[in-house]
């Protein structure tokens, strides 16, 4: 078996030698103090771990199968203590693989998934396609790999004294030609004395902690509610008494407000910092109109669910995904999305017209939408251009997705998959190299099949109203002289919506690049009434 190598860990301008390793059989002598896990199904027999000279293994019984493989060993870990992380590690030729280390007090279990909704309280990433793709070789440290984004990586604190379950898990397509071979698992305390101590023991903004602090992590992000100008304030408590910490407040939003932390002996200083955003949506998404017999609904408050959903399955992503209130109207937040699934008992909604569903960003481009059939797999629908800070709502013919594969089945829906994956083509078909995802957040509400209705809206003469350039190519601009507006609604002339703005301004754009050519009615809401008008889309 390989020795241990010792790591000499430099933290804060303090050395800690011959620190003690947490983790009993780290170098793997023989299996004892771990468990192999399957993150997956119990039938999917894709992937293996073994544990023999010295090493731990996973390996593969099909290199096109997905499989999610790991192994866990229990340790000691006190609060407020700050714990190093790192292993050996070998790969060659990986493809869509992942490999990570959490670290919580909830134990796992076989054939289910570990990850921060079951209990986990911090993530460690070794290696990632997605993320970090260009390295899909490599022989050495985790520490080193350059995947995890810690400063410095591999770093973790628990709030509470226990016992914590410690484990490596992969998965993925496929493991590369030589698997993916792990050693010399160590976790030290490297929790610096107080004399050098220039951290923090709280963090607050506006009188609350921030969310996630723990005083190794410098970079916070804040968000806010669209339109916010004011920056919140920022207090802090030094983790040794006799540290200082001054405080540089943001100048505006989008602002970042920096702290910075000298020791006592000040032979250390320490910068955290805080990204105030104002992205959160200001308003909820408009309330669909058609009746419950003319909807099948995926999400919705104002629908019925389908039977058995699954809002956030296992699949692998590094997606945060949270149900989020707005003006009491339940919205899923789509954190970092690379990509988000959904599933449910399979649904038969060919006899339905559109797949609609509402979204907002604050930072997204392109973002696109998969329904899954149980029998033909999923097809996409991209949107290019994603309107940003304005709730958006999108209608889809099921012509659209049989258009691109004539034998897609809408009979059998069994699941939804949100992405924001780019491509040097157009994303469909052969031909097209991923360029990754952008990570960016989208917020989704109402999600359903439906059957169209006629359009019917009431007429209003609303002051100066003008709608520039008609015809359009790309985009029409409607504004009006002195009267908000509040909302925006554009149907064919099928009666079928097909956008949704809610503007709260006296002008905006509406993205028309979607749209197919022809002639389109919009109907424009104020606060003191309505009126429509044709529109024309080259």
């Amino acid at each position: 078996m390989r020795k241990i190598t010792l790591l000499v860990i430099a933290l804060l301008g303090t050395t800690n030698f011959f620190a003690q390793n947490l983790i009993s059989n780290g170098s793997f002598d023989d299996a004892t103090g771990w468990t192999v896990v399957n993150h997956n199904d119990a039938s999917n027999t894709f992937g293996a771990v073994t544990i023999a000279g010295g090493v731990a293994t996973f390996s593969e019984t099909s290199n096109i199968e997905w499989k999610h493989m790991g192994i866990y060993t229990s340790v000691s870990l006190e609060a407020g203590k700050t714990y190093q992380f790192d292993m050996d590690m070998a790969y060659t030729n990986i493809v869509n693989a992942w490999g990570e280390v959490w670290i919580g007090q909830t134990e796992p279990v076989q054939n289910d998934d570990y990850n921060a909704e079951d209990g986990a309280s911090s993530l460690i990433r070794a290696f990632h396609f997605w993320d970090c793709g260009s390295t899909l070789t490599y022989s050495g440290l985790a520490s080193a790999a350059g995947c995890d984004p810690g400063t410095p990586p591999n770093q973790i604190e628990v709030t509470a004294t226990g016992t914590y379950y410690l484990i490596f898990r992969s998965g993925g397509e496929t493991y590369g030609t030589t698997n993916v071979v792990i050693d010399n698992l160590t976790l030290m305390d490297v929790t610096p004395t107080d004399g050098t101590n220039a951290t923090l023991s709280d963090l607050q903004v506006d009188g609350i902690t921030v969310s996630g602090f723990a005083s190794g992590t410098t970079n916070y992000n804040y968000d806010m509610l669209y339109g916010t100008t004011t920056v919140p304030t920022v207090t802090v408590t030094t983790a040794a008494a006799g540290a200082n910490a001054v405080i540089t407040p943001a100048s505006g939003i989008p602002g970042t407000t920096m702290v910075t932390v000298t020791s006592q002996d000040l032979s250390t200083t320490m910068d955290y910092m805080v990204s105030f955003t104002a992205t959160i949506p200001n308003v909820d998404a408009a309330d669909p109109t058609y009746p419950q017999i003319d909807a099948d609904a995926i999400y919705s408050d104002m629908y019925t669910p389908p039977a058995n959903p699954n809002y956030n399955p296992g699949w692998g992503q590094t997606t945060v995904m949270t149900e989020e209130v707005i003006n009491a109207n339940n919205t899923l937040k789509y954190a970092g999305l690379n990509y988000q699934g959904i599933t449910f008992d399979q649904m038969d909604v060919s006899g339905r017209d559109y797949l609609h569903f509402d979204y907002w960003t604050g930072d997204g481009t392109q973002f696109r939408v998969s329904p899954i059939s149980a029998s033909t797999g999923e097809v996409a629908y991209i949107i290019p251009s994603a309107a940003q800070n304005q709730w958006v709502s999108v209608d889809i013919p099921l012509t659209y997705f049989t258009g691109i594969n004539a034998g897609f089945s809408f009979a059998d829906i069994h699941q939804f998959k949100f992405d924001t994956e780019t491509f040097d083509g157009n994303g469909q078909g052969t031909g097209n190299s991923s360029l990754g995802f952008t990570n960016a957040t989208f917020y989704v509400d109402n999600l359903y099949f439906y059957t169209g209705a006629p359009l019917g809206v009431d007429a209003y003469d609303i002051s100066e109203l003008k709608t520039s350039p008609n015809p359009t190519n790309n985009s029409w601009h409607i504004s009006t002289k002195n009267e908000t507006i509040k909302l925006i609604e554009v149907f064919n002339l099928l009666g079928h919506k097909v956008i949704t703005l809610k503007p709260d301004a006296l002008q905006a754009n509406v993205d028309a690049s979607s749209l197919a050519p022809g002639i389109y009615v919009t109907n424009i809401t104020t606060e003191l009434g309505n009126a429509t008008r044709k529109l024309i889309k080259r």
